[in-house]
């Protein structure tokens, strides 16, 4: 009755995997068009092409030509949003790893969550 049972044990994997692989899976990503790319503006337009490819090859199967391009324009009005959460929740779990002890992990986390925040912010004072 009060031991440890299976939906503990499901619910911890879940946990680790929404703390752990998600960002970490990421991360790596974001390392390797970081070190691909030469620059984190270049990354996030990178990131958000490939949100618009990812959908398209998901969701375009069924859909007729009309519904492609509608499917292409909501994509590229909303994949910036969906690039931004991801490095919201990197940074988010970055603070969650540094707040439990991996020191070295969460600031890795924080830090390339923070680089890519900063070239956002470097983009609106350039465009304005």
């Amino acid at each position: 009755m009060f031991g440890f049972g299976a939906q503990e044990f499901l619910l911890l994997l879940m946990l680790a995997l929404i703390l752990f692989s998600g960002p970490g899976l990421f991360y790596i990503l974001v390392w390797i068009g970081l070190n691909l790319l030469k620059s984190p503006r270049r990354v996030l337009v990178a990131l958000w092409i490939l949100n618009i490819a990812f959908a398209l090859f998901k969701e375009a199967e069924g859909l007729n030509t009309i519904g492609v391009v509608i499917l292409i324009v909501i994509m590229a009005i909303l994949a910036p949003l969906f690039v931004a959460f991801q490095f919201a929740w990197l940074w988010l779990a970055g603070w969650l790893w540094q707040l439990v002890g991996w020191r070295h992990l969460g600031t890795s986390w924080r830090e390339m969550a923070a680089t890519h925040f900063r070239a956002l912010k470097g983009a609106k004072k350039g465009a304005a």
